[in-house]
């Protein structure tokens, strides 16, 4: 009777200390984020949130053993409260605008290089925050026609996401939206041209569409899907620069640094920009910019396993072409 008293005794020890060690974990996290809760059901809901994903950030850890994961400004999210609030995009392949156009991407009979990176080279500008607006999809619109004209032209200059998010009718703002929507509508609608950030500022899709005082700061002349091929991707990203492309993020809610190599490809939700690759080592990655700030991942960034199509990467990749000026 004493053998068993002293087993549930060390059995409930066992636990607090394992409440205890949680809280002090949750309390470090809320000082860290800067997390305010409403009620005290609504912080008990985070912090048994919190409590999970400490056991899914083992889960990815075992199955990434080339990438580091840990408490992120998401841990006190459910996996549906994340996909619900960070991965509203439902990215759609397109056709070119122009069939005619003598820019497309092909892959034959081109050396490439081993790595290229356009952040090192200027042509990226500063990595931004989505906040609660599913404005992924134009924030990776403005970051491939950025990239383009830095490459066709040789300057970088910054874009207006709130353009296309208070215009464009089929990107549905801060409700999740498709790159092409954005080319599509820019290349009908106005000419190909987009405005300026100075010129035309704001990330919430709340302004008023009128172009009275906006100055334009580059212009595409149409855009290609890259035909779900990572080959394709590669040649793109060379000759051209940053590529738009539709990801399956939910495994990116604990990601710190690394190589994802074990990422679903089963749902895309989520657009992004390559920005470069790096073949060098024994696994070849993608280097992808966020939209998630700079306290995600690598100051923003993420590295994707290259050539396993690692997150669906190549499956709903999309460029505008720049025209010159």
């Amino acid at each position: 009777m004493m053998k068993k008293v002293v087993v549930l005794m060390a059995v409930v020890l066992a636990a607090l200390g394992h409440d205890v060690q949680l809280h002090k974990e949750f309390q470090s996290f809320k000082a860290k984020y800067q997390k305010k809760y409403i009620s005290h059901d609504e912080e008990m809901h985070a912090l048994r949130a919190f409590g999970r994903n400490r056991e899914l950030i083992n889960e990815m850890r075992m199955s990434n053993p080339e990438a580091k994961f840990g408490q992120t400004r998401f841990s006190d999210m459910t996996q549906n409260e994340f996909m619900s609030k960070m991965l509203r995009s439902h990215a759609k392949p397109a056709a070119p605008v122009s069939p005619g156009q003598t820019t497309a991407v092909t892959s034959e009979g081109q050396a490439l290089p081993k790595e290229i990176n356009w952040v090192t080279r200027g042509a990226v500008s500063p990595v931004r925050d989505q906040g609660d607006c599913a404005s992924d999809w134009a924030f990776a619109a403005v970051d491939n026609i950025e990239g383009v004209n830095f490459v066709k032209n040789g300057q970088l200059t910054l874009l207006s996401t709130e353009e296309l998010l208070s215009c464009t009718n089929n990107g549905d703002a801060c409700n999740g939206g498709i790159t092409a929507a954005a080319f599509e509508w820019l290349l009908n609608k106005e000419g190909g041209n987009i405005m300026t950030a100075a010129s035309w500022p704001g990330e919430t899709g709340t302004s008023n569409c009128t172009f009275v005082g906006k100055t334009v700061g580059a212009t595409i002349s149409g855009y290609q899907s890259l035909g779900q091929s990572e080959a394709l991707l590669q040649v793109a990203t060379v000759n051209y620069g940053p590529i738009a492309v539709g990801v399956d993020a939910l495994s990116w809610q604990f990601y710190e640094s690394g190589v994802l190599t074990n990422c679903s490809a089963s749902s895309i939700d989520h657009m992004v920009t390559v920005v470069g690759y790096n073949e060098e080592g024994s696994t070849p990655y993608w280097i992808v910019k966020n939209s998630w700030g700079t306290d995600f991942g690598l100051d923003g960034y993420i590295w994707i396993q290259k050539g396993v199509n690692a997150c669906g990467i190549k499956e709903m990749a999309i460029t505008a072409f720049a025209a010159k000026y």
